[in-house]
């Protein structure tokens, strides 16, 4: 099964519509990911597993469940359509390191 990693760096806080690790900790909810649609067709809705990392000077990664991707009616200047990530039971783990693509995501 496929995992979604996303990432919620803290120098992105500035960006109106974001969210720190923190919040989509507590939430479950990471907004705004311009994820394409070939990557949404990879992933179990729900039920692929989803890691949340922080990769800036404060490191840190928790892996939960997803629950849902829905679009938000939002598009980047390049013309990809952004969605939220919905996922439940985020918990911390050791943090590890995975690669991203340029949109803050990657399905690994």
């Amino acid at each position: 099964m496929k995992t979604l990693v996303i990432h919620t760096p803290d120098y992105q806080l500035r960006r109106p519509g974001t969210a720190s690790f923190s919040q989509v900790l507590a939430t479950g909810i990471g907004p705004g990911y311009a994820i394409s649609p070939a990557d949404i067709a990879k992933l179990t809705i729900p039920g692929s597993p989803v890691v949340l990392l922080r990769k800036d000077r404060r490191k840190a990664r928790a892996e939960g469940t997803l629950e849902n991707i829905s679009r938000t009616g939002k598009w980047t200047r390049n013309g990809r359509q952004r969605h939220d990530v919905h996922a439940s039971g985020f918990k911390p783990v050791l943090y590890k390191s995975e690669r991203l693509n340029r949109f803050g995501y990657n399905v690994i």
